[in-house]
């Protein structure tokens, strides 16, 4: 297994399943309202996409900012309510795109605690596939993002991890040199992205991947007992 190289300036955190936890699924929520068993979810979440056309497909995958988000997805959960056969109205659309778009995330096990002890010692960042949305709701817990410097979301520059561009966008807007910075992920092929990028200090969160390539930890405290053993 990899060891952490080095002491950084500063550290890119994903978001994801790195820092939160999704208490109730956004699509057990939207069944509940539309009268279908939630483990047909992603299955009509498919075939709702199919009543599209392939530029409103492609929109969606344009998304850059929050007006956008809210547009496309009331769009989507119109097209989802007339494949059900579910009788609609803006109340019941505005509803089901709350669910999605605020989502119902906490914190993860230590994470605050985490964050707290690194921020006066290291620069922080954020580095996330995530809509713009998530800059004004899960982000916010705790005041979380008052700890990070900024945050690189994918939706927003149009390039998803694991690309390396959106590696070096964080790197540009970090003001330093890649060998100065940590990233943590949970998933593999984003620290490999990482690595293409030029970061060589690299922690995976494990979650849903291992590996004995990188420095692996289980809880994100132990982020901050790795680098204070580090001179």
């Amino acid at each position: 297994m990899k060891s952490i190289v080095r002491k950084p300036e500063f550290i890119f955190f994903d978001g994801g399943d790195v820092l939160f936890n999704r208490k109730t699924p956004d699509g057990d929520n939207i069944a509940r309202e539309l009268g279908f068993d939630p483990a047909q979810y992603d299955q009509i979440v498919q075939e709702t996409i199919k009543t599209q056309s392939n530029k409103e497909v492609q929109e969606f995958n344009q998304i850059k900012t929050l007006e956008d988000e809210y547009r496309i997805i009331n769009r989507f959960h119109e097209y989802m309510c007339r494949y059900l056969g579910v009788a609609y109205d803006d109340v019941l659309i505005n509803k089901l795109t709350e669910y999605r778009i605020k989502a119902d995330f906490e914190l993860k096990s230590n994470v605050l605690k985490t964050i707290q002890s690194l921020a006066p010692l290291y620069r922080l960042g954020l580095l996330s596939n995530a809509l713009p949305s998530r800059r004004f709701h899960e982000f916010k817990i705790d005041n979380l993002d008052s700890f990070f410097e900024f945050a690189v979301l994918s939706w927003e520059e149009g390039i998803q991890k694991p690309d390396p561009a959106i590696f070096k966008i964080a790197i540009q807007k970090s003001g330093v040199s890649p060998d100065k910075i940590l990233f943590v992920d949970n998933k593999v092929k984003y620290l490999e992205g990482a690595q293409t990028a030029g970061i060589d200090n690299l922690v995976l969160v494990n979650v849903d991947h291992t590996s004995e390539d990188y420095t692996s930890i289980n809880d994100l405290y132990e982020l901050v007992t790795i680098l204070n053993e580090l001179a």
